[in-house]
């Protein structure tokens, strides 16, 4: 949720979660990785939290320039992540920023998501 919290149902192994910690802003995205054993949590000021076999590749806490981050996804290639802000701003880490080519973003007035291509 937007608390952080994460819950593991069915066959799906519990691999970390933010339930009980304070956060400066809430939750507004989660990916896994291509393993499947591992999950990035993507917070509305940049903050990213990696869990499992999921790698910190970095975050733009801090560098928002005054967007909100409204979502994430992880790359293509599954080294890395991108996070999608509000005003149309895009932040990229690991193999996101040479797939930056393949990236198509179309937005009106305000961007209300971001997502994987392919994969």
């Amino acid at each position: 949720g937007a608390d952080g919290g994460v819950f593991a149902f069915g066959d799906a192994e519990f691999v970390g979660s933010l339930g009980g910690l304070v956060l400066n802003q809430p939750i507004v995205g989660a990916d896994t990785t291509k393993s499947g054993a591992g999950l990035w949590l993507f917070a509305a000021d940049g903050g990213v939290f990696a869990f499992g076999d999921a790698k910190f590749y970095g975050s733009a806490a801090g560098k928002t320039d005054g967007g909100t981050v409204i979502g994430g996804s992880r790359s293509l290639g599954g080294d890395g992540y991108m996070m999608a802000r509000a005003d149309g701003g895009l932040h990229l880490f690991g193999d996101a920023v040479t797939e930056l080519a393949s990236l198509v973003v179309e937005t009106s007035d305000q961007l209300i998501d971001v997502a994987r291509l392919a994969g």
